[in-house]
């Protein structure tokens, strides 16, 4: 984690996935490149946990409910 970040660092969390809460993370990472080897070169990332966000939609209600395949198909 935080090594890689230079300036900025957010996250976007929720009390209502208790311990497994932050649903996205991310920051500047100034010097990255550089440290790995490359041209120095501003950057910035982020991640997103699409199983909390799909969990947290799922919790409040708003989840659309898995459509039932009309067929299905096996590919060998």
């Amino acid at each position: 984690g935080l090594d890689y970040y230079s300036h900025t660092v957010f996250e976007f969390v929720t009390d209502e996935l208790g311990a497994q809460g932050t649903l996205c993370g991310g920051g500047r990472y100034d010097g990255l490149f550089e440290v790995l080897g490359g041209k120095p070169t501003p950057a910035v990332g982020w991640g997103l946990g699409i199983e909390r966000v799909l969990e947290l939609l799922r919790v409040r209600g708003l989840a659309a409910a898995a459509p039932v395949p009309d067929a299905y198909a096996v590919i060998p």
